[in-house]
């Protein structure tokens, strides 16, 4: 499944750059391991493809929290008569609110384009919350990226 959200990521940052006259590609077509390990591997094959510039995003954590809401309950009672006494016999049925789990993604874009350099020249911290699912997430984290980029006047 990660290599899934890893190619929706990619595909999703082509189509993105491309919608903007970008030509990017992605980069599990074309990086491999073994190139990761090694700079000047990554560099090589950059050149060896025409690439002059990386947009790279680096999972920081995922972080878990507790998030409390009221509990909403509803009372149901039924009157019952015993003898000369009326009771009500029923219960409490929760209807929602409770604890839920949030986790919030951070995530580092940045722009690499110094081949001497091992820091990008450009950066944006992303945080988002897997609430609404990967996609929806993804979908965020490269609007942000992309309309910095361009704010920003880099692209």
């Amino acid at each position: 499944q990660q290599a899934d959200i890893k190619k929706n990521f990619e595909n999703a940052v082509v189509s993105a750059l491309s919608d903007k006259g970008y030509s990017a590609t992605p980069s599990y077509n074309t990086i491999t391991a073994d190139d990761i390990a090694n700079t000047a591997r990554i560099v090589a094959k950059a050149d060896s493809l025409g690439v002059d510039a990386l947009l790279v995003f680096t999972l920081i954590n995922i972080e878990s929290s507790v998030i409390n809401t009221p509990q909403v309950t509803a009372n149901v009672g039924i009157p019952v008569q015993i003898g000369f006494f009326s009771v009500f016999l029923g219960s409490s049925i929760p209807l929602g609110g409770g604890s839920t789990v949030e986790k919030t993604v951070n995530v580092k874009a940045g722009l690499y384009t110094d081949r001497n350099s091992t820091e990008p020249s450009w950066s944006l911290d992303l945080t988002g919350s897997l609430a609404d699912g990967n996609d929806a997430l993804i979908y965020n984290f490269i609007r942000k990226t992309v309309k910095a980029l361009f704010k920003q006047k880099i692209l």
